[in-house]
């Protein structure tokens, strides 16, 4: 299950440039082709980028629940998972980590309707060795995350989103 008030999408592109703090996302994919390289396969020079939405609540009980209201961190894991039925080829790679700290004054939080934060991080990722069992076809980008106000210290998938892998 995911962590309330928490929207998160994750996205991929080949090309990321920012100028003068205006970023310019070119070139989004979904399917991308695998390079040979002494027998291994790999994928390279792409970035992910995560967009994330906290919303506080306004609901007094789940005002002691909510990441926002409590001002606590989230951990964010992004992994590489194949997708397969057989339960031996499903393997992954975990690609980056990330936190966001609420009680930190350099996240600015917004007030709407409800208090929110914004915040996004761009992943640059040089180069992915696949392994051999998992191997081409069918994967998934995952953000998992796990809250400092949450009794369960164990990573949830927050979102994802599919990778073909040519």
């Amino acid at each position: 299950m995911c962590l309330p008030n928490v929207n998160m999408t994750i996205s991929l592109f080949k090309d990321v440039k920012d100028t003068e703090n205006i970023k310019n996302f070119s070139m989004p994919f979904d399917t991308i082709v695998a390079k040979t390289e002494n027998d291994k396969k790999y994928i390279d020079n792409f970035f992910i980028v995560l967009n994330v939405n906290l919303l506080a609540s306004n609901n007094q009980k789940k005002k002691e629940e909510n990441i926002v209201n409590q001002k606590g961190k989230m951990d964010i894991l992004i992994r590489l998972a194949k997708v397969s039925s057989n339960e031996d080829k499903q393997v992954f790679m975990n690609l980056g980590k990330l936190e966001i700290d609420l009680s930190d004054k350099s996240n600015v939080i917004s007030h709407a309707c409800v208090d929110y934060l914004t915040y996004r991080a761009i992943l640059d990722i040089p180069k992915i060795v696949l392994s051999p069992i998992g191997g081409l076809g069918e994967y998934v980008i995952k953000a998992l995350v796990k809250s400092s106000i949450s009794s369960d210290n164990v990573y949830i998938v927050q979102s994802l989103a599919p990778l073909r892998i040519e």
